[in-house]
């Protein structure tokens, strides 16, 4: 009696908490209907089909697979591109800021897969996790000497690289999968970081 009393509890925390998120979510989008320019929501409507898969697969509680996980990256990665159109930045930099944030998201996604697979004493690969950092940093030196991307990124691209290297080696230290997960978040910070200040002083 006492677990079901539990479970109603948390299950009410749950949705209230999403109607919380929903209600900020709306009061985001009305604002941005009201200052922003209409091109802004362009990235939104591309990724709209991604989002309804999501939606779908979270429906079926397979969000935790490795496609639907890549696929929210990539959808994602295109609230940035939305934010450079509102401040009326070029599309081809709207556009290199969304693939420089899926650059960053993809390559981290299947590192850390990897890693906690590793971790677990389970069957891993070391070739997708640094295919996929390889290409990353590709990709952004490319937008890099095109002019669309700081040079700042590209030694943040190139220290996950090594990192995704080191952290799937024998010479890697053993830790939690929490701790491996709070690491992303720092790395993530960072970059975000290293896209702003090289925006904005032309690093």
């Amino acid at each position: 009696m006492a677990a079901t009393g539990m479970k109603r509890s948390m299950n009410f925390r749950g949705l209230t908490a999403r109607a919380g998120w929903l209600m900020l979510a709306l009061l985001g989008l009305a604002g941005s209907l009201v200052f922003a320019p209409a091109a802004s929501f362009i990235p939104l409507v591309v990724v709209t089909p991604a989002v309804i898969y999501l939606i779908l697969q979270d429906a079926a509680r397979q969000t935790r697979n490795l496609a639907p996980e890549l696929i929210a990256a990539v959808a994602l990665s295109s609230s940035p591109a939305v934010l450079a159109l509102s401040a009326v930045w070029s599309w081809p930099l709207a556009l290199s800021v969304w693939a420089i944030m899926a650059s960053r998201l993809i390559p981290s996604i299947v590192y850390v897969r990897n890693r906690l697979r590793m971790e677990k004493g389970k069957e891993f690969s070391k070739f997708g996790p640094m295919a996929s950092h390889i290409l990353a940093l590709l990709v952004v030196t490319a937008l890099a000497f095109a002019g669309l991307a700081p040079f700042l990124m590209i030694p943040v691209m190139a220290f996950l690289l090594v990192r995704a290297a080191t952290g799937l080696s024998r010479f890697r230290q053993k830790v939690r999968a929490k701790i491996v997960g709070i690491w992303e978040i720092v790395y993530g910070v960072i970059t975000v970081l290293a896209l702003v200040l090289g925006f904005y002083f032309g690093l």
